[in-house]
C-alpha cells in the first residue's frame, strides 16, 4: 500500500460504530477528516479525549481513504522518568511499572473478578484502611 500522506491530527470527536471508533479531527495545517476509523494496538482499547494528538494516514492522497492513530495526550499523561511505562486515562486512574514496583491508582473503586484462585506471596503484606471478608478466613 503507498502512503502519500501523513498528517499531524487533533481529534474533535469521535462516536462507536459496533466496536469499531471513528474519530473526526483537524490537522495542524487546516486539513479535516471526518468520521474515520481509528487504529487501535491489538488488546488495548480507548477512547482518547478531545484535544489528543495523533496522525491520518490516507493511502493514495484521499481523506476518503484515511485512518487515524490517536497516540498521545500530554494534559493528562503521568510524569514517568526514564523506562517507565504507564496505562493511564483522564480521570487520574492509572497503572505504572516503575522500577521492581507495579503501581495501581484508584481514584475510586478497584475491582478485581477473578475466576479462578488468588494466591499471594510476599514477606510481609500491609492493609491500611478496614478489611470486610465474605466467606470463611482459612488457616
Amino acid at each position: 500500500m503507498l502512503i502519500n500522506n501523513i498528517i499531524r491530527m487533533i481529534k474533535l470527536k469521535s462516536f462507536t460504530l459496533g466496536k469499531e471508533l471513528s474519530t473526526t479531527s483537524d490537522g495542524h495545517t487546516g486539513e479535516e477528516i471526518h468520521d474515520v476509523l481509528m487504529l487501535e494496538q491489538f488488546g488495548f482499547a480507548s477512547v482518547p479525549p478531545k484535544g489528543s494528538e495523533g496522525i491520518a494516514l490516507m493511502p493514495d492522497g484521499y481523506a476518503e481513504n484515511a485512518v487515524t492513530a490517536f497516540l498521545d495526550s500530554p494534559q493528562y499523561k503521568p510524569n514517568l522518568t526514564e523506562g517507565e511505562s504507564a496505562l493511564y486515562d483522564k480521570f487520574g486512574n492509572s497503572v505504572t511499572l516503575k522500577n521492581g514496583v507495579i503501581a495501581i491508582n484508584a481514584v475510586g473503586n478497584l475491582n478485581i473478578v477473578v475466576s479462578g484462585n488468588v494466591t499471594i506471596t510476599a514477606p510481609n503484606t500491609t492493609i491500611n484502611g478496614n478489611l470486610t471478608v465474605t466467606g470463611t478466613i482459612i488457616n
